[in-house]
């Protein structure tokens, strides 16, 4: 398979591992290292040539800033977003995890799931997932969990809850709900239908955690760095917990991205996001 054989969104996904692993090559701060990119290094090996692996991450990044000048944030902010969603995951030492709009996250790989027979579920496209296969029948079986991928249109949320449902989901486990980079491409009315069913399905004790869509002042920023997005849907953080808590999720709160820079220290740029926890 080559980059001429992908659709935008697979090659937007690869180009989000293209991201991490330029991150693992060139960070300096020890705390950015903490997310293991061996298993997006294999999919961009088994998946791409060198040549569409740089192609790739040119999706997000101007090309001067690759490969990786010293302090690259723009690059950076990818790593901290997921070392954060990791951290809100595994804080409720889940027994079971939902991927919704999985692309191609390996935390079925690379995180250490301490809950024993800890099932992860992944849900995206036919096309999606079969590419995810390719990659899971190179690197093998994750050490620490059992993964169950799952083909349906996010857009058609009853048929995700049956199918997850159909796969062995069990409503009584504490789960963790991990969106990243996936709510602002819904519209508000599937942004509420997703709340509204994975709280459905959560029992106490369960998380739901997702980055923000970008603002009206974020994307003019990105407009102006010339990165046109392609999101369907721009708002304040607040109206999206808002919405969260109008389906049910009513312990919610943001996470500043700016914030989540500090604690990681770099600096925010227009890619900076906030990230949305759920109780």
């Amino acid at each position: 398979m080559t980059s001429s054989t992908l659709t935008d969104v697979e090659k937007t996904c690869l180009g989000t591992c293209a991201l991490r692993c330029e991150v693992a090559r060139c960070a300096k701060n020890p705390s950015l290292l903490a997310l293991d990119a061996s298993f997006d290094e294999a999919a961009l090996t088994l998946l791409l040539t060198p040549e569409e692996r740089i192609a790739a991450l040119h999706k997000f990044c101007r090309q001067s800033d690759t490969h990786c000048q010293e302090n690259c944030d723009e690059l950076y902010w990818v790593s901290c977003r997921g070392l954060e969603l990791d951290r809100l995951a595994l804080s409720i030492n889940p027994q079971q995890v939902v991927l919704v709009g999985c692309g191609m996250d390996m935390r079925p790989w690379r995180l250490k799931w301490s809950s024993p027979n800890c099932r992860v579920f992944e849900i995206d496209t036919p096309q999606i997932i079969a590419l995810r296969e390719r990659v899971a029948n190179h690197v093998g079986t994750p050490s620490s969990c059992s993964r169950v991928p799952i083909k349906c249109d996010l857009l058609e949320w009853k048929s995700v809850e049956l199918a997850l449902l159909a796969a062995g989901f069990n409503t009584s486990l504490p789960t963790a709900w991990i969106a990243e980079g996936l709510v602002g491409y819904l519209t508000w009315s599937a942004m509420l239908a997703l709340f509204q069913g994975s709280r459905k399905l959560s029992c106490v004790g369960s998380v739901f955690t997702f980055t923000a869509p970008p603002t009206e002042s974020g994307k003019a920023r990105a407009e102006a760095n010339g990165r046109k997005l392609y999101h369907a849907t721009f708002e304040e953080s607040s109206d999206t917990v808002d919405r969260a808590k109008l389906a049910g999720w009513t312990d919610s709160k943001v996470i500043k991205g700016s914030e989540i820079c500090s604690k990681y220290a770099i600096q925010a740029t227009y890619m900076t996001q906030d990230i949305i926890c759920c109780h």
